[in-house]
């Protein structure tokens, strides 16, 4: 059986050390080794020798963990700031499934699943969770786990799908710094040389690619399976011929031609398109295509906005190739976007909708969030734009007692401090306010009483626009835009209930919100073909449940706060927003927006926890 010390390996040891941290934290009390053994999955073995040996680290990070021989393990906090600051991390075992999908990459034969456990110190039964997980990452890549009874289990596939999903588990962990400073330089040189553009990411990603090809070829792991383009690639293939020269003679090692082909996929997929480059009339055709899909399903119309006409095609090219080819590209922002751009990530599953039906190809989740990125920009202007338009027919009264120099500096402050437009305010005096015609007039802004009633309000103002008269216009701005929180009453807000899964939440919805939609039914086969697309589920135990490709006849929101959580996907859920937009609501992108900042801040969670009715949704929004 192979040996190395599991506590030297990746920082493995310190995202471990961070889990039993949390554990101990949790608990508030000394544990027995054998419990947090059970808790975590090691054995007591491994938990005794992370304790002795990250002890010297742990006391540098503000805490110790203090036990003897047949005694408990005691969190002690030393530093409170540090300790705090070194609690945040990644989750160890997310680490372990990638340190086990390394070594099966790494193996020419079969391996015992109790000797894996052995290796990395856990129990059968976790090492069993973790391959598990192993198999379905693998699968990402074309990949499977053969299993043979007695020898053990073996990856099994192509050379080039085992260096992909390679340089998926080991991204954040190439430990020769120096071959990859060479192989930076030379990669850098060779395309400046050649005028070929491709983003910071991708020239780092390109690197760890090209660096597991000399590792791979020096272990005698070669591509065998011929990789056929459908066309040739002039500059491309120039390009990866310079750099298998180069690499060969640096590296000391002998890549052989047909290792071409693959190091050109990476420069096709990884190519930047500027826009002096020439659009393939396909891709133009396709992006016009995505956007007329999307303002038929759900009523927003980018179909004229030429900024994202044109970045979304400059973007799909290379993509295009990708999928064509099966190259992978990871989004390092891909759980933020998922997170906080709910509605361009259901923009960009349309695109993967329209892609798939013309093309051929699946779209994974990965490439959709970097469409949907292009989309939340877009969906970004053509708020601001809503709100421009809606400022501009807006007109405000100013009242002032001081004189006109006064009122002017008063309008200024107006137009820079609250984004009110000049022309849109205008001048006046309480001598003739009654008579005056108020009904193209939003507000009055008044530095004195006004002696009588008006038909709109009145908001009194000191003349220099103290703190006082500066929140109560803030306030009253508020209020005159669209509130989300007013289209929940009470009864729309669903709280101390218990469901026992996701899909009878889903029931639950469809039920109580299917009057807005053409039926219960359909409504309730859309939340589920959303959810068969990608979990809704973001974090903060939110889920934010939403149709596909069906719309309400006015805009309905709802929100469920769970006793207990409920297993959606992945992760388990207590708050439940259900969101859905009439396309003919001016507010819905802002609605959304302030639905997504509430799921995502867990300070407003726990005030909606603790107190849930409308008035504090609206407080939460408006926060």
């Amino acid at each position: 059986m192979q040996t190395r010390d599991p506590l030297r390996y990746n920082g493995f040891m310190k995202d471990t050390v961070k889990e039993i941290v949390r554990i101990l934290a949790a608990e508030n009390v000394p544990m027995p080794v054998q419990e947090l053994a059970e808790r975590t999955g090691f054995t007591p073995r491994y938990i005794r020798q992370i304790l002795k040996e990250s002890a010297s680290e742990n006391k540098a990070e503000g805490f110790s963990m203090e036990s003897s021989f047949r005694k408990d393990v005691r969190l002690v906090i030393h530093d409170s700031s540090a300790f705090s600051a070194a609690l945040t991390g990644s989750d160890a075992s997310e680490e372990m499934k990638k340190e086990v999908l390394y070594d099966l990459l790494n193996r020419n034969d079969y391996v015992r699943i109790e000797d894996l456990a052995d290796r990395f110190y856990v129990s059968r039964t976790a090492m069993d969770r973790l391959i598990k997980a192993v198999k379905e990452d693998l699968a990402r890549f074309s990949l499977e786990l053969k299993s043979r009874p007695k020898y053990g289990i073996m990856v099994e596939g192509t050379e080039k799908n085992k260096r992909l999903c390679y340089a998926h588990a080991l991204t954040d962990s190439m430990e020769d710094t120096y071959s990859e400073q060479k192989m930076q330089a030379l990669l850098y040189d060779v395309l400046n040389q050649n005028d070929y553009q491709i983003s910071d990411l991708n020239f780092n990603n390109l690197v760890y690619h090209l660096l597991i090809t000399v590792k791979r070829v020096k272990e005698n792991r070669f591509i065998m399976e011929p990789i056929v383009l459908q066309q040739s690639y002039p500059q491309q293939e120039k390009i990866a011929r310079e750099l298998i020269r180069q690499i060969s003679e640096i590296f000391h090692v002998e890549i052989p031609d047909e290792e071409i082909n693959y190091v050109l996929l990476h420069l096709l997929g990884k190519e930047v398109i500027t826009e002096n480059s020439e659009l393939d009339d396909e891709v133009m055709e396709l992006t016009q295509k995505i956007l007329m899909r999307i303002r038929e399903v759900k009523g927003i119309d980018l179909t004229g906005r030429f900024d994202l006409t044109v970045n979304l095609a400059l973007h799909l090219q290379p993509m295009l190739i990708r999928l064509k080819y099966h190259i992978p590209q990871e989004n390092p922002l891909f759980e933020q976007v998922r997170r906080e751009m709910t509605l361009a990530y259901d923009l960009a599953l349309i695109a993967g909708d329209v892609i798939r039906e013309v093309c051929g190809f699946v779209v994974n989740n990965q490439e959709c969030s970097y469409l949907a990125m292009h989309f939340s920009l877009e969906l970004s202007n053509l708020e601001s734009e809503s709100r421009n338009r809606q400022q501009k027919d807006k007109r405000y009264l100013l009242v002032c007692s001081t004189g006109r120099g006064t009122a002017r500096i008063m309008q200024y402050r107006l137009v820079h401090e609250f984004g009110l437009n000049a022309e849109n305010i205008d001048f006046g005096s309480s001598m003739t306010l009654r008579d005056k015609d108020l009904s193209g007039y939003r507000c009055i802004f008044s530095t004195v009483v006004i002696p009588f009633e008006t038909a709109i309000p009145v908001i009194r103002i000191n003349p220099t626009l103290d703190s006082a008269s500066t929140e109560r216009i803030r306030d009253f701005l508020k209020k005159e835009t669209e509130d989300p929180a007013e289209l929940f009453d009470d009864e729309h807000i669903i709280s101390g209930v218990q469901f026992s899964s996701r899909s009878e939440i889903l029931k639950d919805i469809a039920q109580r919100a299917g009057r807005y939609f053409e039926s219960t039914e359909l409504l309730y086969d859309n939340l589920i073909r959303r959810e068969e697309m990608s979990p809704t589920e973001i974090g903060n135990e939110c889920a934010l449940p939403h149709p596909f490709d069906c719309l309400p006849s006015e805009t309905v929101l709802m929100v469920y706060i769970l006793n207990k959580p409920v297993r959606w996907e992945n992760d388990k859920v207590r708050f439940v927003f259900f969101v859905s937009t009439s396309p003919d609501d001016p507010g819905r992108l802002s609605i959304i927006d302030g639905i997504t900042k509430i799921a995502c801040d867990r300070r407003l969670l726990k005030r909606l926890e603790n107190n849930p009715c409308t008035e504090e949704l609206r407080a939460c929004i408006n926060s």
